[in-house]
């Protein structure tokens, strides 16, 4: 029940309370204890009007023992009734209107026995509770339902926010480490190695072979291990990935006509009158005159909702109106019932009463409307900043990744290669180097620093090189690429990086272990923050979502969450973080 409502705009709707009626919230302890304090008050009003010597504290009694009664009936309903019957609303109505009857012959029957009321009392207290159960513990259930899921929702989500908080500290940290550890090794291994062959090759008379065995050494000795390394000291810890589901939806403020109820109040109304009239007039005079005081409250409340409508007024607005309209909506069928209805001896004002009570009524369905609004909106509070602080993990994760790889391949092939061609060069001469030779080793072993200490050179543009990548599969695969306009555009080169290589996982992937033939991706903004990359393919469904393995790690490095959906079509979707990086 509570899973539908998330999904629908309106905040309370009557489905609600047929919904609520198939699920096992009506008898849980929670639900029962505050539905019986709940109608201790009422329950002790109405059994004081049935003394024959008015007495406030044996009127509270006979309620306790009232309420008590009709918890343990619950208590035992909730035991006996099978699971598989709880999914029929009506037969679960029947159940509970079986309960309010029960309760009443209890009441009445054991009343009957203490002389404290000279007539019995049996058909409106069985009548009242028949109704009366249903109806107030399904509102009772819904309210609570809410109430316990949202503080489980927010709990949930805080923890969430905390611990990716503590992730992201840990890979700033991390992030910190291998940087220090990256400066470090070039300073106590590569810059002094570089120094030294700097000096000999400044050094008059040093001989072109002395100095290509050096820049050897240099290159296969010193550059090539130093990269295998650096690449596995700085190797991004496993970290656990946060993900960003659960997003909850905001809800704009609710319209006058979702604050106010026609069906709740009638039936409130009609409830109430009913309370008081089964005890002083006949059933049938009771009930016809309960009849009408209800419809006319529906009608009343029915004609304000179609005259505001679908104004968003602040709640004191709709509050001042519901109080005006509703505090002389029952003098019209009080005087029609005391016309036409009401016997002539009958000395019965309820003015007074009506005044308070009606609007009592509409305020508080006002009040569960209010609180399920601020609900709803604390949780996207809530979710909000989680998905803020899961992209500032993910932002963390990927630059990470890009100078991890960057270091590698710069050592690796870069540096090395420069420095082996280098070796060629001086290699290719004989003697001495002459000072335009010198100048240029020198300034080869330099361009060896600066491309280990510069920052990574990554995409740009996304989509020519993706274009590549089509271009490259054709003739093996039929791929397609829908690319979003406002994803075109990147001013983050490092989004623009992760949208290039995370593509070329997906297609890759699924021509190699899927052996796909067709692939359609597309590249859409989500949301102002974010891009969402999906790939569909005709190729083998996969059996698990999350195997292990170097895709699996590239995916939770560069993005903020992923899933892969097997089926036909086989479906990958991956979430970018794409705000402008602020981290350090």
């Amino acid at each position: 029940m509570v899973d539908k409502v998330e999904r629908r705009e309106n905040l309370v709707q009557p489905q609600d309370f047929a919904e609520i009626l198939t699920t096992d919230w009506l008898f849980r302890p929670i639900t029962v204890f505050s539905y019986l304090a709940i109608t201790t008050l009422p329950t002790t009003a109405s059994e004081l009007g049935r003394l024959t010597d008015p007495s406030l504290l044996v009127a509270a009694g006979i309620a306790t023992f009232s309420v008590c009664v009709l918890g343990i009936l619950l208590f035992v309903v909730g035991m006996v009734v099978p699971s598989r019957l709880r999914s029929s609303w009506p037969l679960m109505l029947l159940v509970l209107m079986c309960v309010g009857a029960t309760r009443g012959t209890i009441v009445s029957t054991y009343m009957d026995t203490t002389g404290l009321e000279y007539q019995s009392h049996l058909s409106s207290r069985v009548i009242l509770s028949a109704l009366s159960v249903p109806l107030v513990l399904a509102l009772v259930s819904v309210v609570i339902s809410r109430i316990v899921t949202s503080r489980k929702l927010a709990r949930s989500t805080q923890l969430s926010i905390d611990e990716t908080e503590r992730t992201r500290d840990l890979v700033l940290a991390d992030i910190s480490a291998r940087e220090d550890l990256l400066l470090a090794k070039i300073n106590d291994t590569l810059r002094p190695a570089i120094k030294e062959i700097s000096e000999l090759v400044s050094r008059p008379g040093s001989r072109r072979a002395t100095i290509a065995a050096s820049l050897n050494t240099l290159a296969t000795d010193l550059i090539r291990p130093l990269s295998h390394t650096l690449a596995a000291a700085t190797e991004p810890r496993d970290f656990p990935q946060s993900r960003t589901a659960p997003q909850f939806t905001a809800v704009s403020p609710p319209t006058f006509r979702e604050q106010v109820n026609p069906v709740f109040l009638g039936l409130g109304i009609y409830l109430g009158s009913g309370t008081v009239l089964l005890d002083i007039l006949p059933l049938g005079s009771a009930l016809v005159s309960a009849v009408i005081a209800g419809a006319f409250v529906y009608g009343v409340t029915r004609l304000m909702v179609l005259a505001f409508g679908n104004r968003r007024s602040s709640p004191l607005a709709v509050t001042a109106v519901n109080t005006a309209v509703l505090s002389v909506a029952w003098l019209p069928p009080h005087l029609f019932n005391a016309e036409f209805v009401f016997p002539t001896p009958i000395a019965f004002q309820p003015e007074v009463v009506s005044v308070i009570a009606v609007p009592l009524l509409g305020l508080a369905y006002q009040l569960i409307v209010l609180g399920e609004y601020s609900r709803r909106n604390h949780l996207v509070r809530l979710d909000n900043t989680r998905r803020d602080v899961v992209f500032q993990l993910s932002e963390a994760r990927r630059r990470a990744w890009l100078r991890q790889r960057h270091l590698t391949h710069t050592l690796h092939s870069s540096a090395q290669s420069r420095v082996l061609a280098e070796e060629r060069l001086v290699r290719s001469g004989t003697g001495s180097l002459d000072p335009a030779d010198s100048g240029r080793t020198v300034a080869t072993l330099e361009s060896v620093i600066t491309s280990v200490q510069s920052d990574p050179p990554i995409t740009t543009d996304a989509v020519k090189k993706i274009n590549e990548i089509v271009e490259f599969w054709s003739g093996m695969c039929e791929i397609t690429v829908d690319f979003d306009p406002a994803v075109v555009v990147e001013s983050d080169v490092e989004v623009s990086e992760a949208i290039h290589v995370i593509v070329l996982e997906m297609i890759s992937n699924a021509i190699r272990h899927g052996k796909a033939t067709t692939i359609a991706a597309t590249i859409v903004r989500e949301t102002l923050d974010s891009i969402r990359i999906t790939a569909a393919n005709n190729g083998t469904p996969i059996k698990s979502t999350r195997q292990s393995g170097l895709g699996v790690r590239l995916y939770d490095e560069l993005s903020a969450d992923w899933e892969i959906r097997p089926g036909k079509p086989v479906t990958v979707t991956a979430l970018i973080a794409a705000r402008p990086n602020t981290m350090n």
